[in-house]
């Protein structure tokens, strides 16, 4: 009898030993990951402060888009629901960092809008949402959402075409920048191709392959939008989002879990090398390429939308979301605020 309790004491020990030596293994391999994403982005953590927790990461949503609405002061923020459902859009207050909603967005016809949602702008009456390969922007209220309650559904107004000429413009992501709306393409081959007519080699001999255009904001026009460009811009490849202060433009560009590029261009005083035949005449193309750039920093993978707001780059993130999950280890969970460099300023 004692031969066996001390076999079963020796058996058990055993066990425990190897359950601590699991447990032991598997806090290395998370604090392994830890430190390989954040350390070559310890500057990036420096200089930026936790604006808000990004809401809906536990319940399947994957953060896209970011747009400050001034009125509200509140960031309203949009993306698509892992395994279908009606893409939702949140509404984050600046000054608290509650989230209200989520709403669901709803299509032209009532049914759910369940599109990828890859960003959105707020201008005005209205809530301009990246249509992707329809491309378009959907139209919504800015008033309804705000007045909705959590999970109540919000009817498209409807939707303005994002062509030049005959050339058909995905949206990715948007911007406003004072009376234009920016809309572009996000190009990765073989998933994402864009049409041959939208690659260009650039003054300073780039190759770059997608567009970004622009469109005149009007109170007057239906729904608030011109659909006539007013100018396009190259874009380098992986583009997720765009934004402009200063006579300055900033992509974000990411895949996968590489690191993400923000990418700074000088546009004051930028010429067009080209040019788009459109109906009300010839769409000036500009070149956001490596004569352009001025400024280039790396931010954990994974960027998505970002934002100009008081001097500090708000940028969304999809890595903490139960499509990815490694950035809930990572620091993914939020929406930070950045102070860039003095070279970026």
């Amino acid at each position: 009898m004692a031969r066996a309790a001390k076999k079963k004491k020796s058996a058990g020990g055993i066990a425990l030993r190897v359950l601590i030596a699991l447990a032991a293994v598997v806090c290395l391999v998370l604090l392994g990951g830890r430190l390989y994403f954040r350390l070559p982005v310890l500057s990036y953590y420096r200089d930026s402060e936790k604006a808000f927790a990004i809401p809906g990461l536990w319940e399947g949503f994957v953060p896209q888009g970011i747009s400050y609405d001034a009125a509200s002061d509140s960031f309203f923020v949009t993306g698509y629901q892992k395994g279908g459902g009606a893409s939702p859009v949140y509404v984050v207050s600046r000054a608290t960092g509650k989230a209200a909603g989520p709403v669901r967005l709803l299509k032209e016809d009532g049914g759910s809008f369940t599109g990828h949602a890859g960003g959105l702008s707020v201008w005005g009456d209205w809530v301009y949402i990246a249509g992707s390969r329809d491309a378009c922007v959907y139209v919504y209220s800015r008033e309804a959402i705000l007045a909705a309650q959590a999970e109540e559904q919000v009817p498209c107004l409807g939707s303005v075409p994002t062509h030049i000429g005959e050339e058909r413009v995905t949206v990715a992501f948007t911007t406003v920048s004072g009376d234009l709306l920016t809309v572009g393409e996000f190009y990765r081959e073989p998933q994402y191709p864009t049409p041959e007519s939208h690659k260009y080699t650039t003054p300073a001999g780039d190759r770059q392959q997608a567009l970004a255009a622009s469109y005149r904001l009007d109170a007057s026009a239906p729904l608030g939008l011109r659909p006539e460009a007013v100018c396009a811009y190259t874009l380098p490849d992986q583009a997720q989002g765009m934004a402009v202060r200063e006579g300055r433009v900033t992509v974000s560009t990411s895949w996968g879990a590489a690191f993400s590029r923000m990418l700074t261009y000088e546009t004051d005083g930028l010429e067009p090398f080209a040019y788009i035949q459109a109906e009300g005449g010839q769409v000036p193309v500009y070149a956001l390429d490596s004569a352009a750039q001025v400024a280039e920093d790396k931010f954990p993978p994974m960027s998505e939308e970002i934002e100009w707001v008081d001097g500090r780059l708000y940028t969304m993130c999809e890595s903490a979301s139960n499509a990815y999950y490694f950035g809930k280890l990572t620091g993914g969970t939020w929406c930070y605020a950045t102070r860039m460099a003095p070279q970026d300023n």
